[in-house]
């Protein structure tokens, strides 16, 4: 798992535009039970992707990881609320 996260940091200094490499690092620092270190790629990669759902999702995640349950607040995205409302689709963010 070691090795997993060092590819995925590497990948993430290498194409520092790219939010999937550093996205992929989250997961397993959340498998190690790392969540401070998730939570802060997980801000990298809302940074480089912050239009990214899955990302919304995943701060939301290390919020509650590391016991914060106060810092998500709930964010309906932009386009077409009514349907993301019906759908569940309401995320968090900072």
């Amino acid at each position: 798992m070691d090795e997993t996260r060092k590819t995925y940091e590497l990948r993430s200094q290498i194409y520092v535009h790219d939010d999937i490499p550093i996205g992929n690092a989250v997961n397993v620092y959340f498998l190690l039970g790392q969540y401070d270190h998730a939570l802060e790629a997980t801000q990298e990669a809302m940074r480089r992707n912050p239009g990214s759902r899955i990302w919304n999702g995943n701060l939301v995640s290390s919020y509650l990881a590391l016991g914060n349950c106060r810092k998500p607040r709930l964010r309906l995205s932009r386009r077409e609320p009514a349907n993301l409302i019906a759908r569940g689709s309401i995320f968090a963010s900072t």
